[in-house]
C-alpha cells in the first residue's frame, strides 16, 4: 500500500465492506469517517504517529464512544490495506450499570408524556411509553412485546 489514504483505496475497502455484507449505513459512516483521516493526513505519510496524533484530536472533540467508532473505521481500513502496524487501541469505556439519576424520568415527567400522548390520540405512543417505563426494556426489545407474548399465545413447548 502506498503511504497516503487515496479516494481509490477508500473506494477498495468500502466494496470489500459491501461483499462482507456490512449494512450500508455502516458502510457510509466508514467512508466518511475514512475521508476525516484522510483529510487530517492531507497527503502525508501513513504513520502510526500519525494515527495517534489523530486518536489524540479525536479525543479533545468527541465523546470516547464516538471515538471508538471512528477508530474502528480506521483500523478495519488499515488492516484491509496491509498496515496493521498502524493500528491503534481504542479507548477503555467503562460500563455503567445504571443510568446517571440526571438522565431518568420523573414520575411526574412520565405522566406528563403519558397524557401528551393521550390528548394528541397517539395510543401507540401511550402503550409504548407505558411499556418501556413499566418494564424497563430498551427500546430494540419493544418488537418482542405482542398480544400474543402477552397473553401466551402462540407459545412453543421446548
Amino acid at each position: 500500500m502506498q503511504d497516503n489514504i487515496t479516494v481509490q483505496a477508500i473506494d477498495g475497502y468500502t466494496a470489500h465492506l459491501a461483499k462482507e455484507e456490512r449494512s450500508r449505513g455502516t458502510i457510509e459512516k466508514y467512508r466518511r469517517d475514512l475521508r476525516r483521516f484522510a483529510r487530517f493526513l492531507s497527503g502525508g505519510a501513513l504513520k502510526k504517529e500519525m494515527v495517534l496524533e489523530y486518536k489524540a484530536q479525536l479525543v479533545r472533540q468527541y465523546a470516547a464512544a464516538s471515538v471508538n467508532s471512528m477508530l474502528a473505521a480506521v483500523n478495519g481500513f488499515l488492516r484491509y490495506a496491509g498496515r496493521p502496524d498502524c493500528c491503534v487501541r481504542q479507548l477503555k469505556i467503562q460500563r455503567q450499570a445504571f443510568c446517571p439519576a440526571d438522565k431518568e424520568l420523573t414520575r411526574d415527567e412520565y405522566a406528563r408524556l403519558v397524557r401528551t400522548a393521550q390528548k394528541q390520540g397517539d395510543r401507540r405512543l401511550c402503550l409504548v411509553l407505558q411499556t418501556i417505563c413499566g418494564t424497563g426494556i430498551r427500546v430494540s426489545e419493544l418488537r418482542y412485546i405482542t398480544a400474543e407474548a402477552a397473553t401466551g399465545r402462540g407459545r412453543r413447548h421446548l
